[in-house]
């Protein structure tokens, strides 16, 4: 019975990677397609398509500077995810969308209250203007390094330590490196309140100076 689930999955991969693909497997068990020294369950070398009943997701290097890419065989199809399977964290470098919304249904929340002080906080911040140094992009192409080296420069944001002292909601620290992150979007409610703020400021001012 193992001999044959071994050549049914053998067969279903042949035909998945074409009839010419070269299928190696090792004494560990581990299978390489167009690779002869397989280090991972399954590793292969080159282009591969995944079907569905709607589509197909495609591996291949037509990414950005010729990267490997996965991308949907169509364009405006394909979902990572979905509502009831998500995934637990992504780390990504540079996001491009059309849109990005975040989950923000009454529903799902509790222990709702008012912000207060939201200006006095907000004048204690610093915004500052930076680059992202050298070090921190650790890839061996050389092209790759500078492209993402001149891209990190003069960004402009907060630190993150200093941040933290005024909102520390909004900062999260990442244990398998230890370095910080801000959630940028959580800093708009408290704009709006402090500009309310200011706004209630200017207004018995005025009301101030009309009386006079």
């Amino acid at each position: 019975m193992k001999k044959l689930v071994i050549i049914f999955v053998l067969g279903f991969m042949a035909l998945s990677f074409g009839a010419i693909a070269q299928i190696k497997v090792a004494s560990t068990g581990y299978v390489g397609i167009n690779n002869t020294s397989p280090a991972y369950n399954l590793d292969w070398y080159g282009t591969g398509r995944w079907w569905a009943s709607s589509g197909a997701l495609i591996f291949d290097n037509t990414g950005y500077l010729g990267l490997p890419t996965i991308h949907p065989a169509d364009d405006w199809y394909g979902c990572l995810g979905t509502s009831a399977k998500r995934f637990g964290l992504l780390y990504i470098d540079h996001v491009l969308t059309r849109q990005l919304t975040y989950t923000s249904d009454e529903s799902v929340k509790e222990n709702i209250k008012n912000l207060n002080n939201s200006l006095a906080k907000i004048q204690k911040l610093r915004g500052v203007q930076y680059d992202i140094k050298s070090d921190y992009f650790n890839v061996n192409d050389e092209k790759l390094k500078k492209s993402l080296v001149e891209k990190g420069k003069n960004e402009i944001g907060f630190l993150a330590q200093e941040l933290k002292e005024v909102f520390p909601e909004t900062v999260y620290l990442d244990p398998s490196n230890d370095l910080y992150s801000v959630n940028y979007i959580q800093l708009i409610p408290v704009l709006v309140e402090a500009i309310k703020e200011q706004q209630t400021q200017i207004d018995e001012l005025k009301k101030l100076i009309n009386e006079k």
